[in-house]
């Protein structure tokens, strides 16, 4: 997939397509995560100082390990999701940039983001997937658990511009 090979999401979808994020895709990923963050009190979007992947996403990826995607719907990047290697002593990926449009939800699109991220991770070796999530995104929380992951009880407060708190969710495989 890192090779920029688009996939046809499957049915109920078909008008997305899912392939490797490319640094040109900075710009729409900036406006994507902006969009989503204006649906809560806040949240606010800070790429240089919080999120500056976000204007090159497909070289930093290559440069730490990470795979990134989008979901596209006629031009337009609709959805993303990366994951990341999770440091410890066991094989696990950390999901990241995980983001659908709000006039997108409910689609499935986050649904396939997260199958082609799970079936990347597990072909990668990792036993478990980990991801941190604000507290505010309770529609993304209920997509987790419907996919098998669990609250580990660990939440976090991350001193940043949005006064971020999250908890932790973990799947294993």
């Amino acid at each position: 997939m890192a090779d920029g090979s688009r996939l046809q999401a499957q049915a109920g979808t078909p008008d997305i397509a899912i392939r490797a994020a490319v640094d040109a895709d900075g710009p729409a990923l900036m406006a994507l995560v902006g969009r989503c963050y204006a649906g809560f009190w806040g949240c606010v979007l800070w790429v240089d100082g919080e999120t500056p992947y976000l204007r090159r996403p497909a070289s930093v990826a290559a440069e730490r390990d990470w795979r990134f995607w989008v979901a596209e719907r006629q031009g337009c990047v609709v959805g993303s999701v990366a994951i990341k290697p999770e440091p410890g002593a066991r094989p696990a990926q950390r999901v990241a940039s995980f983001y659908v449009h709000p006039g997108a939800r409910r689609q499935r699109i986050g649904w396939h983001l997260m199958d082609l991220a799970e079936a990347d991770a597990a072909g990668r070796g990792a036993a478990a997937m980990v991801l941190w999530s604000d507290t505010r995104f309770v529609e993304a929380h209920a997509l987790y658990e419907a996919r098998g992951y669990t609250r580990t009880g660990e939440a976090r407060a991350l001193h940043d511009m949005s006064l971020t708190r999250e908890f932790a969710f973990e799947k294993s495989f």
